[in-house]
């Protein structure tokens, strides 16, 4: 049993089997065995080990040796190989010497000192402090905020959105413009549509208001 997968079709020059769809796995893909044996072992027609060793395979099919790879994933930059080891130096011999790129231990400390500089990202999340809607509330200065927060649900029953003033954010309930806002007094021609979510705390926030 599969689950957490691609699927897409068997295109390209090259393929692993003569189906016209193939599945991709993922980071989260999971595969636990299962006992099905109402389904045929080869219903997808995979080519046979004993008929690529034959020959008898076709050739416009995914055959061949290829050489070792190293790509990386997710958030890998740089792999860093300890080279006194035996099992590493194995490793090392099995690529091809003029596509391989070796980093050595001095090398390795000036990429390290190069890269340890933390970016504009890293400094601010380093600076940061976690708050509760209710304690951002209570702040007495203005301040850059990022909010995480997971909606669990919309209460529609006196809508999601409400038509607001540009300047004030308060709401805004006229027939014909230009209208005064009853809010900051501010007279304007156009009204602003704003999102209300319930927080998990209970407290609401208007998205786009102060």
């Amino acid at each position: 049993m599969i689950q957490n997968f691609e699927f897409e079709k068997n295109i390209g020059q090259f393929r692993p089997t003569k189906h016209a769809f193939k599945l991709n796995f993922v980071t989260s893909t999971k595969v636990k065995e299962q006992d099905f044996p109402m389904i045929p072992e080869m219903v997808y027609g995979f080519t046979l080990f004993d008929d690529v060793l034959t020959g008898s395979a076709n050739p416009d099919y995914l055959i061949g040796a290829y050489a070792v790879s190293i790509q990386n994933l997710m958030y890998g930059f740089r792999l860093f190989i300890n080279e006194d080891l035996k099992d590493i130096e194995d490793y090392k011999n099995r690529f091809d010497p003029s596509q391989l790129s070796l980093v050595t231990c001095s090398q390795r400390l000036s990429q390290v000192s190069y890269s340890a500089q933390p970016t504009s990202e890293d400094r601010f999340l380093y600076n940061a402090q976690v708050k509760s809607l209710s304690e951002l509330c209570e702040l007495k200065k203005e301040c850059v905020c990022v909010a995480v927060a997971m909606i669990t649900k919309f209460l529609v029953g006196n809508g999601w959105i409400y038509e607001s003033c540009p300047k004030c954010n308060k709401k805004v309930e006229c027939e014909k413009f230009p209208y005064t806002c009853q809010g900051c007094g501010n007279e304007s021609a156009t009204i602003v549509a704003r999102f209300g979510p319930k927080s998990l705390d209970s407290w609401i926030i208007r998205l786009g208001g102060k």
